[in-house]
């Protein structure tokens, strides 16, 4: 029986930062958090959002390629080293990967494109679902947080996957898409 090797323990649940070094040189290193989240709980392909002491985690694929996928998040309490599951309340969107959420006024998360669980021959298509994300109970703390989701109506929203997303003046900045060409498109919101 081979020992395992400790840096590798928990290797897909653990939560890196990149900062700034402890030592006089400018550098930025990667420091471990000081807890690791259930290997069952890690995901690829989903969305961080940081919203004071909290990050959100909003969708991906199972890390443990069970091909799950997730329209929940996670979110983990950076102050106290806590994290917890949260399920989407409201209209349940199709469980998402590879699409946008920013974080928007007011305790809200807008998720942009990505892809869904559904398909044809060629696999999972791009989405152009747009919703926002509510998230109550931030002051009471991680035992009270709570997620609601509600769809946004928008005109002439393109599909897209692989793409990154900005909120800048009341204005979703949306860049790339899962085709070969860029475009960049302003949507209001």
């Amino acid at each position: 029986m081979s020992q395992q090797n400790p840096s590798q323990e928990s290797k897909f649940g653990t939560i890196i930062f990149l900062a700034k070094s402890k030592s006089l040189t400018p550098d930025l290193a990667w420091q471990k958090a000081p807890f690791d989240l259930d290997p069952a709980m890690a995901r690829m392909n989903h969305t961080c959002t940081a919203i004071g002491q909290y990050i959100f985690i909003i969708g991906g694929i199972s890390i443990l390629y069970t091909s799950e996928r997730n329209a929940g998040g996670l979110v983990v309490d950076l102050k106290n080293g806590t994290f917890k599951q949260l399920e989407l309340t409201g209209r349940e969107p199709a469980p998402l990967y590879r699409h946008s959420a920013c974080y928007w006024k007011d305790s809200k998360i807008i998720v942009y494109g990505g892809r869904a669980e559904f398909g044809g021959l060629f696999g999972p298509k791009a989405s152009s679902q747009v919703g926002i994300i509510t998230i109550s109970g931030l002051e009471e703390g991680l035992e009270s947080i709570k997620l609601r989701w509600e769809d946004v109506q928008t005109q002439q929203t393109r599909p897209r996957a692989l793409h990154t997303a900005h909120i800048y003046e009341n204005k979703m900045l949306v860049f790339g898409n899962n085709v070969i060409y860029l475009d960049l498109s302003i949507n209001n919101l």
